[in-house]
């Protein structure tokens, strides 16, 4: 079984993670779809949850460990190819935190 983590987006993306993040929306995308506009709604939250983690978008979690010290996770994405198929995966409510996010930062006036 796969260990919940919180999923938190950093404070600040800067622009090298905003262009890893769009070069890992065409990476991830199927070569089926052209336009991830098309993709079903589930593929599409994977697709921006993926891109997210290998853009660096995403905070690491600290944690404790089975000796009750402090450590640090990173996340991965074999983390969220292990989670769970369900109705209730947190793909979707993480898929849709990064896609606020996306068009927060390109809808914001630099002025």
């Amino acid at each position: 079984m796969t260990k919940y983590r919180d999923f938190e987006l950093k404070e600040d993306i800067l622009q090298k993670d905003y262009v890893a993040f769009r070069t890992g929306l065409e990476t991830h995308r199927p070569s089926v779809w052209e336009n991830l506009n098309d993709l079903p709604e589930e593929m599409f939250y994977d697709i921006l949850v993926r891109s997210a983690i290998t853009g660096g978008w995403i905070e690491d979690v600290v944690e404790k460990n089975e000796y009750d010290e402090e450590t640090t996770w990173e996340w991965n994405l074999e983390y969220v190819d292990n989670i769970k198929a369900s109705g209730s995966s947190p793909i979707a409510i993480w898929g849709d935190k990064v896609f606020n996010r996306w068009v927060e930062i390109k809808t914001l006036d630099p002025n």
